[in-house]
């Protein structure tokens, strides 16, 4: 059990007062009361809408389908008379919820994922691409994003595997915590670059700007 939490309900909820609350209302405000707990206040604008509709809204809100099409990432599936399938990128995270935000995103970048719940799982999933894969070229993921907090097998660990098998691979961490000291403490761990949770279409299409060719 993590007693810090995973770090990303209040912001997913500030985010979500942001989009929804009128005027200079979006904020949310927090009363403490000692030996209790807090109390959370914040305003929404009441529009009427249908489900549908509001939901094609939230997922087209941050990116066009013209936008996405004119991205410099590349396809992984080429225009090509043999396409290739396989897997660009691998998210290690043990929250199945911030795997499936991840995937979202990288869905809408049309860039193919494969993913991991853990060490142990990440580096049998390096393996098996080494294993059985289309071709030479396709024998390992270029990217990998790496969660903070790993169960079994510590996220240092993991990248430092994950480098034996594979020396040329790109490492991203992906973290909850903002904290200077805890982002440092992960960098020297083996990584390139951290990114913060949650995290949006255009970070990830920045963060992967140049790593796909």
């Amino acid at each position: 059990m993590n007693p810090s939490g995973v770090g990303l309900g209040l912001n997913v909820a500030h985010n979500l007062v942001e989009l929804l609350s009128p005027g200079r209302e979006q904020e949310i405000r927090v009363t403490s009361i000692p030996n209790q707990g807090l109390i959370f206040t914040f305003f929404l604008e009441n529009k009427e809408i249908s489900l549908e509709k509001g939901l094609n809204h939230l997922i087209a809100c941050e990116i066009t389908d013209e936008e996405i099409s004119q991205s410099k990432l590349p396809s992984v599936i080429e225009d090509s008379e043999t396409p290739c399938f396989c897997s660009k990128v691998l998210i290690v995270d043990d929250n199945l919820f911030n795997i499936m935000a991840l995937e979202t995103i990288l869905d809408f970048l049309k860039i193919k994922w494969d993913s991991a719940y853990s060490g142990f799982d990440a580096i049998e999933k390096l393996l098996d691409r080494q294993r059985n894969t289309c071709c030479q070229e396709c024998k390992q993921f270029l990217v990998t994003f790496m969660d903070q907090e790993m169960p079994q097998m510590s996220e240092a660990d993991t990248m430092r595997e994950i480098k034996r098998l594979q020396v040329n691979i790109r490492l991203i961490g992906w973290i909850a915590h903002k904290a200077k000291e805890e982002v440092d403490k992960f960098l020297a761990s083996g990584l390139g670059l951290c990114i913060y949770k949650p995290v949006s279409i255009a970070m990830t299409k920045d963060t992967l700007e140049g790593s796909l060719n």
